[in-house]
């Protein structure tokens, strides 16, 4: 963990943006200088002790400079952690939940620097407190949210940009031509196990009356080889014999 930020605080992020922008074409055809850039940044490191004022002054005047010179290299797109990273004294699950979440960060980042798309993470765990943030910045980052409750991201998606609000079931059935692309060979020829890819549905039903059973069914059986879409349409049953088995009772006892 300690690796991992003071290698982001010693990076050459300008440099490195320029040479990304300027290499071949991209797999989406991009021309070199028109591919688009984003940068992912977090507030600089600390030890954990108590900023003081001239700390946050000298912190804010660095990131500044620092967002200046990425963005003079072709950078547009800012995501900008609320949460410092400890260098020292906290574990990495710790650094998730203990430093402070410092919006006004990024409101500020967007306030004096309105050209650029600015995008708030950290700490966003529901859709209201991801609207919210629309009032001051252009958009927010959902991290492990998302992976717990995927459907978080289509209520997101219908509520921001419109569109038809599809049941939990029809999500999951659309994804079949890529499940069965992938498990057939991909586009390098390679198939994969059919746990690479439920892994990332387990959270799909959570919080639902048979999202237990769902997530027991993928995970005892997708990592078995020859696993397909039969495994995932079992998983599915299953989860909707709860909810048969609910609306029979509920009609039973109006009855």
């Amino acid at each position: 963990n300690a690796e991992r930020f003071a290698l982001c605080r010693s990076h050459s992020t300008a440099e490195d943006t320029q040479r990304c922008d300027e290499c071949d074409h991209d797999d989406d055809g991009n021309r070199p200088g028109e591919r688009p850039i984003h940068r992912r940044s977090r507030k600089r490191t600390s030890d954990g002790r108590p900023p003081g004022r001239r700390w946050i002054a000298h912190v804010r005047r660095e990131a500044k400079a620092g967002i200046d010179r990425v963005a003079e290299a072709g950078c547009r797109m800012f995501v900008v952690h609320a949460r410092n990273a400890w260098l020292q004294g906290l574990s990495p699950k710790e650094n998730r939940e203990v430093p402070p979440l410092r919006y006004d960060w990024a409101y500020r980042l967007k306030r004096e620097r309105p050209d650029l798309q600015v995008v708030v993470n950290g700490g966003i765990a529901s859709q209201d407190e991801a609207t919210a943030h629309l009032a001051h910045a252009d958009g927010a980052m959902l991290g492990r949210a998302a992976y717990h409750d995927p459907y978080l991201l289509h209520r997101l998606d219908v509520a921001w940009f419109g569109g038809e609000l599809k049941s939990r079931a029809e999500l999951l059935r659309a994804l079949r031509p890529y499940v069965d692309a992938q498990l057939a060979g991909g586009p390098l020829g390679k198939g994969v196990f059919l746990k690479h890819i439920t892994r990332h549905v387990l959270g799909l039903f959570g919080g639902q009356r048979g999202g237990r059973a769902f997530r027991q069914v993928l995970s005892e059986g997708a990592h078995k080889p020859g696993a397909d879409w039969s495994l995932i349409e079992r998983a599915l049953a299953v989860t909707e014999s709860f909810n048969d088995r609910s609306s029979t009772g509920s009609r039973a006892d109006a009855a």
